[in-house]
């Protein structure tokens, strides 16, 4: 599950950004 968190944090912040923009 370690590797799922990464690949969580990416997506958390690609959201973030494509909101922002």
């Amino acid at each position: 599950m370690s590797s799922l968190q990464p690949k969580l944090q990416t997506n958390k912040l690609f959201l973030y950004t494509a909101r922002k923009v």
